[in-house]
């Protein structure tokens, strides 16, 4: 929920945020829906787009 909220605050596509770090849209898209745990080389990438800690 933090990180769909978070992309939203900035104005970010999951596309767009998918892209910036790395990933595939698909991934964060099962992220925000709580279908997979997110390891910490990815949430670090995530955090990093978003400008936030992990």
């Amino acid at each position: 929920m933090n990180l769909r909220a978070r992309r939203l605050e900035r104005g970010l596509s999951q596309e767009e945020l998918a892209d910036r770090a790395d990933l595939h849209r698909t991934y964060v898209s099962a992220i925000e829906r709580c279908k997979y745990s997110v390891s910490i080389d990815r949430l670090e990438a995530l955090a990093k787009v978003l400008g936030v800690e992990p």
